[in-house]
């Protein structure tokens, strides 16, 4: 394995070919924001999303607490929930969505190969909650295929 994978100095020196017969499912659950984000990246092209939902909750970013408007924050997701439930009672649970937030989580199905893999946990991360999944990733990925985790060069 280490002759095959050699000496990776940095990032761009990607593992050979074989990497990409090992295939991995991560079954997710993150903000709504992140999903689009690693959509718009093109990190995350076989993933597979369950409908938009607040019922899966949402986190306080640390900067809306130092902020001192976590309350005025709260009371939006709360408006948010009223509104999805109210439009599901009504019998619209496909536009029920819509009242969704980027901040609420989505639950989600990635499935990829080590290379897309590698790729995404050792991108340099643009924000907080994409550095939380990169170790979350690395971390299941160690208990799983705890050479591959340790070829992984983290920023």
């Amino acid at each position: 394995f280490e002759a095959y994978v050699g000496t990776r100095a940095h990032r761009r020196q990607q593992p050979g070919r074989a990497f990409e017969k090992a295939q991995y499912t991560w079954d997710m659950v993150t903000s709504y924001a992140l999903f689009r984000n690693l959509q718009r990246q093109q990190l995350i092209g076989c993933a597979v999303a369950q409908a938009l939902t607040p019922r899966y909750g949402y986190e306080v970013p640390a900067i809306i607490e130092a902020a001192g408007v976590a309350d005025e924050y709260d009371q939006c997701f709360d408006l948010s929930l009223e509104l999805y439930s109210l439009l599901q009672q009504a019998g619209h649970p496909v536009e029920a969505q819509y009242a969704t937030l980027l901040g609420h989580r989505l639950r989600w199905k990635l499935t990829h190969n080590a290379t897309d893999a590698i790729r995404l946990i050792e991108r340099t991360p643009n924000s907080p909650a994409m550095r939380k999944l990169q170790f979350s990733l690395h971390a299941h990925l160690a208990e799983t295929h705890p050479l591959i985790a340790e070829m992984i060069l983290l920023a």
